[in-house]
């Protein structure tokens, strides 16, 4: 996945790496933490991100939708305890 400066998305590119270091450096976003599902029902699970970094538990969040869309043609993952996970737009992509 590119980032979005390379997109022409200046808002959530390059910028924004001093502010997740700084939150690393905070305890905001913790570089080790694997997301955990939480609960699921047919094509809808919860996941928790436990404050990973952002953009790693969406995309994990899209693969496990895909994954589930393809065996049950939709597929929903919601995540919570996650950081910014950028531009939206580009997990679709």
């Amino acid at each position: 996945m590119l980032p979005s400066s390379s997109h022409g998305v200046y808002s959530h590119g390059y910028q924004r790496f001093p502010r997740v270091i700084d939150y690393i450096q905070k305890g905001y976003i913790d570089v080790n933490a694997v997301p955990e599902k939480i609960t699921g029902f047919g094509a809808v699970e919860r996941w928790d991100g436990h404050l990973g970094m952002g953009n790693l538990n969406a995309k994990m969040a899209m693969q496990r939708a895909v994954e589930l869309a393809a065996q049950l043609g939709i597929g929903t993952v919601a995540m919570s305890n996650t950081n910014h996970w950028m531009r939206g737009g580009a997990y679709g992509w």
